[in-house]
């Protein structure tokens, strides 16, 4: 980064309580991430944080504004017993606007905006969080066993759908990703599916879409370089 940002905070003491609250404030500063994020930061880039400290707990806030065209925010918490508890929000996320940073996203996804509620736990060294993702005009390509089945349904040649609402359900770990429940409504495919994706290594998840009005179950399998689709 660069520029002249201004920083702002307190720190209060009483009772052997400890808070410490603080803003970052980079809107005037002409303050450049491109390394990080191939991007300008704009002029609203913000970040207030807040730290209490009590015997036994610390509790934990910060919100950043407008980092990289999306927000995100968490609370938590952390206790001398080693559990670690933290909720992140993410609001108005344009996959678009990731797919230069991820290159699984860049192949698959065409664009869509993504709101995020999460919570993060973290008890004896084994880290798990659960993260449900509400999606609007998700656009997917790449997937040619999709493509080609809904040629054979359809008799219509697409190479991108285009699915209005998706509401997903995970529950990720250090070796997976574990989808708990999935719908699709509105678009090109509708329907439900399941399934987990182990990374950098496999992916198997059970679909159960409509198409051109016909209900089908589908197995969408392989590797992230590699996916296919197939009939169950």
């Amino acid at each position: 980064m660069r520029g002249a940002p201004e920083l702002r905070g307190n720190i209060r003491t009483k009772d052997k309580r400890l808070n410490i609250g603080g803003q970052l404030d980079l809107t005037r500063s002409p303050v450049s991430y491109k390394d990080i994020y191939k991007k300008n930061a704009g002029e609203k880039l913000k970040l207030q944080t807040g730290l209490f400290y009590s015997p036994g707990n610390i509790d934990i806030s910060w919100y950043l504004l407008e980092f990289a065209d999306f927000s995100l925010s968490r609370t938590g918490s952390i206790s001398t017993d080693g559990v670690t508890v933290l909720n992140i929000i993410g609001e108005d996320i344009k996959l678009r606007k990731l797919r230069d940073n991820f290159s699984f996203i860049k192949k698959y996804i065409a664009g869509g905006n993504m709101n995020i509620r999460s919570t993060f736990k973290e008890s004896s060294g084994r880290p798990e969080a659960e993260v449900n993702l509400d999606i609007k005009n998700l656009g997917i390509i790449n997937f040619k066993g999709l493509t080609n089945l809904y040629e054979k349904l359809s008799n219509k040649r697409e190479t991108r759908f285009d699915i209005n609402n998706t509401s997903v359900k995970l529950k990720l770990t250090k070796e997976r990703l574990r989808i708990e429940n999935l719908e699709l409504t509105g678009g090109d495919i509708e329907g439900t599916g399941k399934g987990y994706y182990i990374w950098d290594k496999e992916l198997n998840f059970t679909l159960y879409p409509r198409i051109e009005g016909r209900k089908l179950g589908l197995r969408v399998y392989g590797s992230t370089d590699n996916v296919k689709v197939s009939l169950k």
